[in-house]
């Protein structure tokens, strides 16, 4: 089985390079934005034939778009207007947020559409290449490119799930909160303990063990028990402090101070530790902190 990429960023070589090893396809055309990148992405690869156009693209049963998500649709649709397709093949994309109905128009020339979104952070495709066991692929479109690319997920150690297509952007959504928002998150508490006298370097050295251990508690514990702090205990006297020490920032601290700490609120009622009364008094503090914009 033969398999062609366009648009091999950090996503394409990573699956690209993972298809390969593990023998389950042979690596055809490869078509970046320039030829030098199509090159890079074949060395990092170790197979593939960088290509300069689309006019070049050999035939393939698989073929794998991974541009930008924006432009999608126009590069499949310039692929079927130059390229042609053996009846069968599969056109399947990555993106998260995109449906395969992008695609709708290759179904016309015999082709099956899938999108294939692998719920993990590619920062580098070396790093993502070696601990890519185990990783979760959310999926949907026609059930026998499904068929064949769930296959192809298993065989490099990917664990795939359908998700409804109507739902993909909330999907997503979730996704980049998980991952992206945890990041900015981790970011703002940077920024808070610089503000409070530690360098940058030091205040990752401070957040890490406890960063981890939380996380490691939340899917151990689960959400709920893992909760700890002056909102899970109503310590409503210490949150003041904290809201009094933001009043001197832009409003983006004390905004995602204020609105995490209302979901912190809901987990504390859920787990039970804390009086009503309490919890209640914390509502009313970070309720006017947010209209207040401090």
């Amino acid at each position: 089985m033969k398999i062609n990429i366009v648009g091999a960023g950090r996503v394409g070589q990573t699956l690209g390079k993972l298809l390969v090893d593990t023998n389950v396809v042979q690596l055809g055309s490869i078509y970046n934005r320039t030829k030098l990148s199509a090159e890079r992405a074949a060395s990092f690869i170790g197979a593939g034939t960088p290509i300069a156009s689309l006019d070049d693209m050999e035939q393939a049963d698989l073929y794998m778009i991974t541009t930008a998500d924006g432009a999608l649709k126009e590069v499949c649709d310039r692929m079927l207007d130059v390229h042609n397709f053996k009846q069968g093949s599969v056109i399947f994309h990555c993106s998260g947020v995109a449906p395969s109905s992008l695609f709708k128009r290759g179904q016309k020339h015999g082709c099956y559409i899938a999108s294939v979104h692998p719920v993990k952070s590619f920062a580098d495709p070396a790093i993502a290449v070696s601990d890519f066991d185990g990783t979760f692929c959310a999926v949907e479109g026609d059930e026998k490119a499904l068929n064949i690319l769930e296959t192809c997920l298993h065989s490099i150690g990917g664990q795939s799930f359908k998700i409804d297509t109507d739902k993909k952007a909330l999907y997503h959504g979730a996704t980049v909160m998980a991952c992206n928002n945890l990041v900015a998150l981790l970011e703002a508490a940077t920024s808070m303990y610089v503000d409070s006298g530690l360098d940058r370097q030091s205040a990752l050295k401070v957040m890490e063990p406890i960063v981890r251990g939380t996380i490691t508690n939340v899917f151990t514990l689960g959400t709920v028990s893992a909760l700890t702090g002056p909102i899970a205990r109503g310590d409503s006297e210490t949150i003041s402090k904290h809201l009094d020490a933001l009043k001197d920032d832009d409003g983006m601290l004390s905004d995602v101070y204020s609105s995490l700490g209302k979901w912190a609120l809901n987990l504390a009622k859920r787990q039970g530790s804390a009086t009503s009364e309490s919890l209640e008094n914390i509502h009313v503090q970070l309720q006017q902190a947010s209209l207040s914009g401090n």
